[in-house]
């Protein structure tokens, strides 16, 4: 069972290198091109390979990957009337249940 544990990891380990060694090539061949990549961006990508590089026993854990929001890019939707008033209806009944 180790021995499938082990080459599980080694199948891992080796598919984040080459996913790695894939990121570096692409952000070298965007800034040929003239694509920077802003700060916070890189610090993303950072903290991501971070985690990935990130050894698994029982006193080192994996950081957990940080959400980046993109809220100019997603203009919010008007909610459902429906939806609203499904969420008055569940909130009216836990507070008639307390």
């Amino acid at each position: 069972m180790n021995k499938r544990i082990d080459d599980t990891v080694s199948v891992n380990r080796a598919e984040i290198l080459k996913k790695q060694r894939e990121a570096e090539e692409l952000r070298k061949a965007a800034l040929k091109a003239g694509i920077q990549v802003g700060a916070e961006e890189e610090k993303h990508n950072e903290e991501i390979t971070a985690a990935l590089n990130a050894v698994v026993n029982d006193v080192e854990r994996i950081p957990p990957i940080p959400i980046v929001e993109e809220l100019a890019n997603a203009p919010e939707e008007p909610e459902d009337p429906l939806e609203v008033r499904r969420r008055q209806i569940r909130e009216n009944i836990r507070k008639e249940r307390e």
